[in-house]
């Protein structure tokens, strides 16, 4: 009695294993997987999906930029002074500098709200804080609001007495003297009162830093602190935008300004309103982003 039904079972049980132990690598790309043995050949399983496991691309020093000038003039082209402005700059030429009831309007009429001092670096619209009076760098709305005026740029402080009570003057920063480690910026550590780059202290941080259960904390050299990394076989195993280069996800870069287009979401006519120029933007070496001119 117990053969009628056994032999079926055994039948069944056979035909199932080889699904059972992942066997047969059926799985395509984009497909389903539970581990890369399910993935046809040249795949890989990553999050439970079959993906391409190598392609032949390699990351590179430049960076996608969008560009918004060329030139200092294409900053202000579009700029336009409020009515009071106006006002400033009549009552500046009425009294002239200094003016009345503590009222200097030909400082006024010079802030950056009614003449337009931006100028084009890397390509970008910046407000440049020069600066030769404390107004100028209070008009910014920046932290760094007193005017060093022998250097002629917006500063946070000149001396101790800039900042608060328990705060000393470094470097033009007011900085405290830290108690705990959390005084301190990411990956320094509190120690005499003085925050020292330590670099990452274990795996945990690393995959709360970047986002990555993989995330790891490697031992830098002797002139570089430890730092989080991301290990790698595969350039599959990387997100989007990486590449896995010396068994590390390093970033892609990129190789001429047309894949920054793509790159930056800048290919869609539907975005561009009618009558303007479409965005750019351009693929720059990111050492010599500091040193790109105007114009060029």
């Amino acid at each position: 009695m117990f053969k009628k039904y056994l032999i079926p079972l055994v039948a069944l049980a056979a035909a199932a294993l080889p699904f059972a132990c992942g066997g047969g690598a059926t799985s395509g790309r984009q497909q389903t997987c539970s581990n890369s043995g399910d993935c046809k050949d040249g795949l890989l399983c990553i999050e439970q999906t079959c993906v391409q496991n190598s392609y032949p691309v390699t990351a590179t020093a430049k960076a996608c930029i969008p560009v918004t000038c060329e030139q200092d003039a294409d900053c202000c082209a579009e700029f336009t002074a409020p009515d009071y402005c106006l006002e400033y700059q009549a009552q500046c030429a009425t009294q002239g500098a200094g003016g009345f009831f503590g009222s200097d309007y030909c400082e006024l009429a010079q802030q950056p709200n009614c003449v337009c001092k931006d100028v084009c670096t890397n390509m970008q619209c910046s407000r440049p804080e020069t600066c030769a009076t404390n107004f100028e760098c209070q008009s910014l709305g920046l932290v760094r609001d007193i005017c060093d005026v022998a250097n002629e740029k917006c500063v946070q402080c000149l001396n101790t007495e800039d900042c608060a009570d328990d705060e000393k003057c470094e470097a033009n920063v007011c900085v405290g003297d830290c108690k705990i480690d959390e005084d301190c910026p990411l990956f320094n550590t509190c120690t005499a009162g003085e925050c020292i780059e330590t670099g990452c202290t274990s795996n945990r941080e690393c995959i709360l830093y970047r986002q990555r259960a993989d995330a790891e904390c490697v031992e830098g050299t002797a002139s570089e602190k430890p730092s989080c990394k991301v290990p790698c076989q595969e350039n599959a195993e990387c997100g989007p935008l990486f590449v896995c280069e010396e068994g590390e996800c390093a970033y892609l870069g990129c190789e001429t300004d047309e894949e920054c287009r793509t790159q930056l979401g800048l290919d869609d006519n539907d975005f561009v309103p009618e009558g303007q120029p479409r965005p750019r933007a351009k693929c720059l070496d990111l050492k010599a982003l500091t040193e790109v001119p105007a114009g060029e």
